[in-house]
């Protein structure tokens, strides 16, 4: 989802690129179209003295959430467990080579660290993929300020999403552009209906503990974000 939304943004910055039947959906976080661009890894940016809207409107703050455990299984199919990638590969899936536990177990053990000192490791890529969605977009401090359209209600994403577009002066055939490409268009690594997405799952609430680890590593997403608990018996480590 990430490098759709990047796609997104360089769509609506630099239309020009998208003129012959370019999708916001084709592309891998490697050559996304606007890499380094018009891209910035902190909101921070917005109060420097040369930042400015494009538009006379003030700036809107979006996030899009997504359900934790569909958000980790994405990212574990992506990173850990996809034949595009070499997955024996140390740098991928923190050398977990396509283990589940192993990996929730990672991001348990550097969340871990990282909350009792911050500068007790740098993040990789990984970390970015896995930790959680409280932990992004300085919510501690500017929670407030964000509108937050989730992912995993389409029913309500898709609207939600159109409105804030429209609301920030997008012209309406870019809109219905954007709509399309997320509806109709999948990427490359979509997980959604794949048979290893049903497997991850079949293990997960097969494993009390290994899911009790993920539910406690996710715990303040679900509430900070009202999503609702898997009710099964399971224990929060």
């Amino acid at each position: 989802m990430c490098t759709v939304m990047s796609e997104l943004l360089c769509l609506l910055d630099y239309p020009n690129l998208y003129i012959n039947d370019a999708k916001i959906t084709d592309k891998s976080y490697t050559n996304r179209t606007c890499k380094k661009v018009n891209e910035k890894n902190t909101i921070d940016f917005i109060h420097e003295p040369n930042t400015k809207p494009k538009t006379n409107n003030p700036w809107i703050y979006l996030m899009i959430i997504r359900n934790p455990i569909d958000r980790f299984i994405s990212g574990f199919l992506d990173r850990c467990d996809n034949d595009r990638i070499d997955t024996s590969d140390p740098q991928m899936c923190y050398g977990c080579n396509r283990s589940l536990s192993c990996a929730i177990n990672k991001v348990y053990e550097r969340m871990s660290a990282l909350f009792f000192d911050k500068y007790s490791l740098k993040k990789n890529p990984d970390d970015y993929h896995f930790f959680p969605q409280t932990w992004r977009c300085n919510l501690e401090e500017q929670f407030n300020l964000f509108t937050f359209l989730n992912y995993s209600q389409p029913t309500t994403f898709y609207p939600s999403l159109a409105r804030s577009l429209l609301k920030n002066n997008v012209e309406n055939k870019v809109v219905d552009r954007i709509l399309y490409d997320l509806q109709y268009s999948r990427t490359s690594h979509a997980t959604i209906r794949s048979e290893k997405r049903k497997k991850v799952i079949n293990t997960l609430y097969n494993d009390p503990d290994l899911m009790g680890l993920l539910l406690g590593i996710y715990y303040y997403d679900f509430i900070t974000f009202n999503f609702t608990i898997p009710n099964f018996n399971y224990r929060i480590i």
